[in-house]
């Protein structure tokens, strides 16, 4: 009965230290109005170079969304405070996307070695992709804990602007910023 106990006991050790922690995913990342003109998806990267904290946005559509030479990215607090930041567009990326693994509908020719029908599942799309740093400092960090109600990022064709019922940005993205930091001052 011992060994027994051991065993599982052991066996639930292993199962319990290989499973380890869940990695945290290093960004947020929202849809908004997907099925619009100008719906778009949008990933919030925060990243330390050196001291300086970097807030990496990349907005991704399908209508080709992307930022004006010095972008302007605008959050409101819950406490009503405004954070602007200025910042530098990186690049504008394409990803041409093509799928015909769809269902197909037809029939053989007799006598023939062809094929006749129609193919209802090819879907082809363009994504466009475009990235912009911005620097913060740390008071600007420092408001992102009382949570982010309101985001506008100054895009061409039009301006992507969200309000969000409760914070999905602000306390994650100061927690990500400060697990960056630990991890990068722990090497």
């Amino acid at each position: 009965m011992k060994r027994l106990i051991l065993i599982f006991l052991s066996v639930f050790l292993c199962v319990f230290n290989c499973a380890g922690k869940k990695k945290e995913k290093m960004f947020v990342e929202y849809t908004y109005k997907a099925l619009k003109a100008e719906g778009c998806g949008v990933r919030y990267t925060p990243v330390w170079k050196g001291d300086t904290a970097i807030l990496s946005v990349s907005v991704i559509t399908s209508n080709g969304f992307k930022f004006v030479t010095t972008p302007v990215l605008m959050m409101k607090t819950a406490m009503g405070e405004v954070i602007k930041l200025e910042g530098q567009a990186l690049t504008l990326d394409t990803h041409e996307y093509h799928d015909s693994s769809g269902p197909f509908f037809g029939m053989g020719i007799p006598g023939t070695n062809m094929i006749t029908g129609f193919d209802f599942g090819s879907v082809s799309s363009t994504t466009y992709t475009a990235t912009a740093n911005f620097c913060l400092t740390k008071e600007q960090m420092m408001k992102l804990k009382d949570g982010i109600i309101k985001v506008r990022i100054n895009t061409v064709p039009y301006v992507h602007e969200r309000e969000f019922k409760k914070d999905i940005l602000g306390r994650e993205l100061y927690r990500i910023f400060r697990e960056a930091k630990w991890n990068q001052e722990d090497f």
